[in-house]
């Protein structure tokens, strides 16, 4: 639905049957329904005990949301979240409790506001902790539309305070924490969710029995054990171009080498590594993928040269361009290329 157009929005027309975002599902979590809440009725616990922010509260992103929040609501958006959960805090009672929406609580008392419509959220079902259901409802919030989605920092504290504190969703084995950051962080970049694995272990001394290293890494290993170029550089003892090719990139590093054969004349080699073994393809399987896809992308050159000698061109032509100058193009026709 689109946002509500107003000089200076009115709070009192804020209508719970408009919101039409889609709800979370977790662990020990149950969506109970949604209303308007005034903020005095809502506990704000410390920011030290949201364990799944690195930091504190972030005044940048404070005034991005003063200004997205301004002029109104987006009712197709995740409002923030809270839980039932009545205390009596120096004098002053309580009813709700905040678990996720710190920085738009902010912004929206920065702004005036008063009150907001809020998901209100059962939580510790079926045996689940406190710890264990809100740091996974912050995490899977924050998984998907929220303005500052998880940092690597925010998932890595919030997985080591879980694990410290004897989580049932995570525990100190490397399976078991790449798969709580697989199943709650789909949206974070693959090589970012193995930073956030490779992290956690290190600061808790899981054991591995096989590594998986990030590019950085695999530099950093090339440079103290062995004399190989990487990252295309000029191996003078060899007179050939190093590469670092991690599974799944040989494509990529294939055509670095073709190209700077054809600027330089001189060869490459490659140093590779894989992905973490599966239940599917252990370390010795993935490592023979790695040759293997070689061979297939070799074939297919020599395919392409072949068809390149019968016909006196590439298998490939651009064959268009989308429409970009608004003023003098036609923006429903692609541009052919003569």
């Amino acid at each position: 639905m689109a946002k509500e157009k107003s000089m200076t929005f009115n709070v009192h027309t804020l209508d719970p049957n408009l919101v039409t975002a889609s709800k979370i599902l977790g662990p020990g979590i149950a969506y109970r329904n949604h209303d308007v809440i005034e903020f005095k009725d809502i506990y704000v616990g410390p920011q030290e005990n949201n364990h799944a922010r690195a930091k504190t509260k972030d005044p940048n992103q404070v005034q991005s949301l003063m200004v997205n929040f301004a002029n109104g609501i987006y009712y197709d958006r995740r409002p923030p979240i809270v839980r039932e959960h009545t205390r009596e805090i120096d004098g002053v009672i309580y009813r709700w409790e905040l678990l996720c929406g710190h920085h738009r609580l902010e912004a929206m008392k920065r702004l005036g506001y008063d009150r907001w419509i809020f998901w209100i959220y059962d939580i510790c079902l079926n045996g689940h902790s406190l710890d264990d259901c809100r740091i996974t409802l912050q995490i899977l919030e924050n998984n998907h539309d929220s303005t500052l989605a998880n940092s690597d920092a925010d998932v890595t504290g919030a997985i080591i305070w879980l694990i410290n504190h004897g989580s049932r969703l995570v525990q100190n084995t490397e399976q078991s924490i790449r798969d709580y950051v697989d199943t709650h962080c789909t949206n974070m970049h693959t090589n970012t969710r193995g930073k956030v694995v490779r992290q956690v272990m290190a600061k808790l001394g899981t054991y591995r029995r096989i590594v998986t290293f990030t590019a950085d890494d695999a530099y950093r290993w090339i440079e103290s054990y062995t004399n190989y170029a990487k990252g295309g550089d000029y191996d003078s003892k060899r007179k050939k171009y190093g590469w670092s090719v991690l599974e799944g990139y040989e494509y990529e590093q294939l055509f670095n080498a073709m190209r700077k054969y054809a600027e330089t004349g001189k060869e490459s080699y490659f140093i590779c590594r894989t992905k973490a073994p599966t239940k599917k393809e252990d370390l010795h399987t993935k490592r023979q993928g790695i040759l293997k896809e070689f061979g297939y992308l070799e074939d297919c050159l020599l395919d392409c040269f072949k068809y390149y000698q019968e016909n006196g061109k590439f298998p490939w032509n651009a064959e268009a361009f989308i429409p970009q100058d608004s003023e003098l193009e036609n923006n429903t026709k692609p541009i052919l290329v003569e």
